[in-house]
Formats: C-alpha cells, structure tokens, sequence
C-alpha cells in the first residue's frame, strides 16, 4: 500500500508538472503571436504614413501603386499579393489609431479640467466666516508643509555631504588582538589621521554649501513666520461681523469689466471676470465690509443658457478694488461657437473687513 501511494504521488507530481510544461508553451507561443501581430500593425501604420509623406491619398495609377509596393517592401512588408488591400487596410488602422490618441487626449484634458474645477469650487460649500478661516487655514498648512520641506531637503542634503568617522578605538583594539600592541597603535593613528581628513572634507563640503543652506533656511523662516501671521489672522475671522441679507442686494453692488467665455476643445467653458464695489460697502451704520460667497456666470448661446459656472470669491471677497474671477462650466459648449455671460445669485453675504 506504502509503494502504491508513493507511486501516486509520483504520478500526481508529474501530471502537474506536465501540465504547467504546456501551460507555458501556450503562454509563449501566445505571447509570440501577440508581438507578431503588433509588430504587422506597426509596419503597416508606417507604410501608410509614408505613402501620405510620398503624397499618396489612393492607389488610381500606376505610378502611386509602384511606389507604394516599393514602400511596403522598404518597410519589411514582402509578402503583398494586393497593394490595394494593403493600402486600404493600412489607412484604416492609421486613422483608428489617431481617433484613439485623439480621444486619449480630450479624455486626459477632461481629466484636467475635471481637476480644476474642484479646485475653484473647493470653498463653495462655506459660508459666512467659515469660507475665510477655512482658506486661510489651507494656507496656514501649506505654508507650514513648505517650511518643513525645505528644512527637511536641506538636513538630507547636508547629510548626504557628510561622512562617517571611523571608530578608531575599536579597529586600534582589533588590530592589537590580532597583531599586537604595536599594530593596535599604528592602526588608531592611521585611522585618527583618516578621520582628520574626513573632518576636513566634511567641513570643505558645509562651506560650499552655506550659501544654499542659509537661503533655504531663510526662506523655512519667512514660510513660518507667515504661518504664524496667518494663524493670528484666523483668530481675527473668528469675531468679524457678518451681515446676511438678500443675496441680490449684494449682488447688484457689484460691477462686472472685461467678461469673456473661452471654450476649449471638450467643450468645457472658463469664465472670466473682473468684479469690484461700486462704492464702499458698510454693514451696522459704520463698519467697512467686502461682498463674499459664491455668484454663478450663466452661460448663453443666444437666448438659451446652456450652463453654469461657480465663481467662488476669493479670500477677502469683493470690495472697491478689482479682484479677477475665474468659473467653470464642464462640457457644456460647443467649441466652434461664442457664447456670452450673465451673472446671478448663488450665496453672498457682507463679511466685516
């Protein structure tokens, strides 16, 4: 029973084997037929580029059918029992795969603007005080994450120059057990004469870098200190007056110069804007406030609004000086056409300046 079971075992192993022998010579004549096939596909593109490079639309004469069978065979193309064919199929997979890379690329710009977007309605969704400490405390830790990037580049940096000391004292000990008393000395004083020069070349090495090493320390202070400017600035927002009153009242405060849609080619529009008070604005009888909050730029071709971009405010909102807008409005638009824009109410609000 002992030596059956064994032998089944045998033959199990075998068979399992075997089948992983063919498993793999599937996948590489698998493989081998896949690279053949791309490798056709990509000869065959360049035979069609070619040909147009030649100035050869179509295959009509002789002379564009002599001169395509020349290409094709300069591109490794030997076996061509019909130019035409060839020709023909060629020029349909050159034109799929400029379809494809076009569209790779609306889709890649999609993507981009998709990206955009969300990062100028990132603070649509606040209101009141909340909208500026939440900007302003974005831009605290940002400029904290910047100081700490360049105090940390800079420490790797200036490490990265250094070398280690060797320990003296313990190779000194080694070389004595193994060789003596005498060896033990001369070995720390080779290695202390090694380690003054490591010193030397480290020291030569923190010289030429004191110049980057000070600027970028420098400018981790500046990043710090405005952090620290910023974060007193956050506890300011957290006592300024808010008036929230009807939104239009607000809105037809405000004088909109130099609006213009711009669409790009996946039909995404971009409005821009300039926008200022047309004169101070008070909230409580005496205290200056700016407009803030988020208006919507209508999009219209013609009479039909086709769609809506969201200009969030920026940090201090709108007040007597101008202050440039920017919206998006995703594929909404036709490329070929002009479009203008009306502004409307979303969320505004008078915030203490």
């Amino acid at each position: 029973m002992g030596g059956d079971g064994l032998l089944t075992g045998v033959c199990v192993v075998g068979v399992f084997f075997f089948g992983m022998l063919i498993l793999i010579v599937v996948a590489k004549t698998i493989q081998k037929k896949e690279e053949k096939e791309e490798q056709e596909y990509q000869l065959k593109i360049a035979f069609y580029k070619a040909c147009v490079n030649e100035g050869i639309l179509s295959l009509k004469s002789e002379k564009d059918i002599q001169k395509a069978t020349l290409i094709a065979q300069s591109k490794g193309l030997v076996d061509i029992p019909d130019i035409n064919s060839l020709f023909a199929e060629s020029e349909m997979l050159a034109t799929e795969k400029e379809e494809d890379q076009r569209e790779n690329a609306l889709e890649d710009k999609r993507q981009e603007e998709l990206q955009a977007c969300n990062k100028l309605e990132r603070y649509s969704g606040y209101t009141g005080r909340d909208k500026r400490i939440a900007m302003l405390c974005d831009l605290r830790n940002e400029a904290l994450s910047g100081a700490d990037a360049l105090v940390s580049a800079t420490t790797a940096l200036v490490g990265a120059t250094q070398q280690k000391e060797i320990d003296w004292a313990t190779y000194g000990g080694i070389a004595s057990g193994i060789a003596g008393p005498a060896a033990g000395v001369a070995t720390a004083l080779d290695i202390q004469a090694k380690n003054a020069e490591i010193r030397a070349q480290n020291k030569a090495n923190i010289n030429n870098l004191s110049s980057v090493i000070t600027t970028s320390f420098d400018s981790a202070e500046k990043l710090q200190k405005e952090a620290e400017r910023l974060a007193r600035e956050i506890e300011a927002t957290r006592i300024k007056l808010v008036e929230d009153n009807d939104p239009s009242d607000y809105l037809s405060s405000i004088e909109f110069s130099d609006s213009k849609v711009e669409v790009s080619e996946t039909g995404t529009c971009t409005v821009h804007t300039t926008a200022k008070l047309s004169e101070p604005y008070m909230i409580f009888d005496d205290v200056k406030a700016s407009i803030d909050g988020v208006i919507n730029a209508d999009i219209y071709d013609d009479d039909n609004l086709i769609g809506s971009a969201e200009m969030v405010l920026p940090l201090y909102g709108v007040y007597t000086s101008s202050v440039d807008l920017v919206g998006m409005a995703l594929y909404c638009a036709d490329p070929d056409k002009e479009y203008t824009v009306k502004f409307s109410v979303s969320k505004l609000w008078a915030i203490e300046r």
